[in-house]
């Protein structure tokens, strides 16, 4: 079991000309929505946790060069399932509150989800010992 903290962030910046921007253009109000997404950022900073099962495998090797000096060589793989954060919401979204309305209701989380976490290291030691 390892308990796991991903620090994440974002910033999404969307184009100042409303003609690239295909959000809401199927809506009623399509060029109010587009004029208001124009030009918007979106940015935060959260940190993610979550407490994931896995496993390790572990391979390695040592050498005797002298009587008081060994060399070793290690291997390891860790792999852990999914991690899923719980919800989070950002700093800014389209340049205001995160919330879907600008009057400050329904606001707006999401969560961040990975199918698989792998960890890969090599590890190469000198000891030194007393004779």
């Amino acid at each position: 079991m390892a308990r796991v903290r991903k620090d994440f962030s974002w910033l999404w910046a969307r184009s100042a000309d409303p003609d690239d921007i295909l959000t809401g253009r199927d809506q009623p109000n399509a060029e109010e929505i587009l004029g208001n997404l124009a030009g918007t950022v979106s940015s935060g900073r959260s940190a993610l946790k979550d407490t994931m099962a896995g496993f390790v495998v572990l391979a390695g090797a040592s050498r005797q060069l002298t009587d008081t000096v060994s060399v070793a060589l290690k291997v390891q793989w860790k792999r852990f399932d999914t991690f899923e954060s719980r919800a989070y919401g950002g700093g800014v979204l389209r340049s205001h509150a995160p919330n879907l309305r600008l009057d400050g209701s329904e606001p707006v989380s999401t969560r961040t989800r990975t199918e698989d976490t792998d960890r890969y290291s090599i590890l190469l030691a000198m000891r030194f010992g007393i004779p």
